[in-house]
Formats: C-alpha cells, sequence, structure tokens
C-alpha cells in the first residue's frame, strides 16, 4: 500500500511529463537530406599526395601514423582518447 502522497507525485509526475522534446518545434534544428553537407573524399591521388608531404615534412614516423589514420578512418576523438 502505498501512502498518499507517493501516490500524489507519481500522477503529478505523469501528468506533467511533456510528449516528446522542446527542440522538436524549432525548425532551425531540423537537417533534412537537401540541408546536409554533400560528402566529397579525398581521391587516391590526393590521399598519396597529403601522405608523401606528411613523411616529408614530419618525418617517417609521423607519417606512418598518419597514413594509418587516415586509411583506417581514425578520427580525431578516437586519436585523443590513445
Amino acid at each position: 500500500m502505498s501512502s498518499v502522497s507517493c501516490a500524489a507525485l507519481s500522477t503529478t509526475a505523469t501528468e506533467i511529463r511533456p510528449r516528446g522534446t522542446p527542440a522538436t518545434g524549432l525548425k532551425c534544428l531540423r537537417i533534412t537530406k537537401k540541408d546536409r553537407p554533400v560528402i566529397d573524399p579525398f581521391s587516391i591521388q590526393e590521399a598519396e599526395a597529403l601522405i608523401a608531404a606528411i613523411h616529408r615534412d614530419w618525418g617517417e614516423a609521423q607519417g606512418n601514423y598518419d597514413e594509418f589514420r587516415f586509411f583506417t578512418g581514425l578520427r580525431p576523438s578516437a586519436r585523443c582518447a590513445e
């Protein structure tokens, strides 16, 4: 058997609970497919040129690491977690 105050609070919580989120009414937060930027990945030639420049400017170790990051799709957030 529950107390009167417990019953009152549980009823109130279900009545007050909003349906959805407050942001659903905001048009600026709705991103449709036409609003998304077009993904334009590097070509293999561009990637190889970029990696060659890193090898030349930063050395073999950094070049190998960046080549690994580039071709495995390692994200910056995962790189920070290392």
